[in-house]
């Protein structure tokens, strides 16, 4: 073969072999997952309740990825509007952690969950406001039961520099958050899943 014919050939192997996607989120690494709860189209419907009055529904709807990480719309009703309202954060797996960027601002990403965590595990962060956030595992497979039923879970134990009480946050490795306890202060339990 002459070396021209032999040019042809691997610059023929090159473009089909390693074209790019037509959708740039395909390529990115946040958009690569181990988490079998971090998928498109998945929905989840909590109970939420402040101070133990009457709950009202609770929405996380896991959408596209982006190229920065999924798009998870949260929707909710805020007591100090009066109105359930829609906002959308981002999700991404960094190793064993689930990083959240609440309202999707890019200026601070919160680890809420370890894959594979053990009895003890602990880590903490900053935010914005300069809050010390704590997250301790205190429980490894508990059962939980809420409304959509029991499950084996994680617990953490949530805390933050400027707040007196603690929340305890359930996680199942397959469904997501099952459960949070604010201790009176509020309270999430799941009650479907899609």
């Amino acid at each position: 073969m002459n070396k021209h014919l032999i040019a042809l050939l691997i610059l023929t192997f090159f473009m089909f072999n390693c074209s790019t996607s037509d959708n740039p989120s395909e390529d990115s690494q946040n958009c690569t997952t181990s988490f079998p709860f971090l998928e498109e189209g998945k929905t989840l419907k909590y109970n939420f309740s402040f101070f133990g009055g009457n709950a009202t529904e609770s929405v996380i709807k896991i959408k596209q990825c982006d190229g920065d990480g999924f798009l998870v719309d949260r929707t909710m009703y805020d007591i100090t509007t009066g109105k359930t309202e829609t906002i959308t954060d981002l999700w991404k797996q960094d190793g064993d952690f689930l990083l959240t960027d609440s309202a999707n601002n890019k200026d601070y990403w919160s680890k809420i969950y370890k894959k594979n965590a053990v009895l003890g595990d602990k880590w903490s962060f900053e935010n914005t406001n300069a809050k010390i956030i704590t997250h301790e595992v205190i429980a490894v497979d508990s059962l939980i039961t809420v409304p959509a039923g029991t499950f084996k879970c994680t617990v953490y134990k949530y805390t933050t520099s400027t707040t007196v009480n603690e929340t305890f946050v359930s996680w199942n490795d397959e469904i997501g958050n099952i459960k949070e306890d604010g201790e009176g202060f509020f309270l999430l339990e799941l009650k479907s899943y899609e």
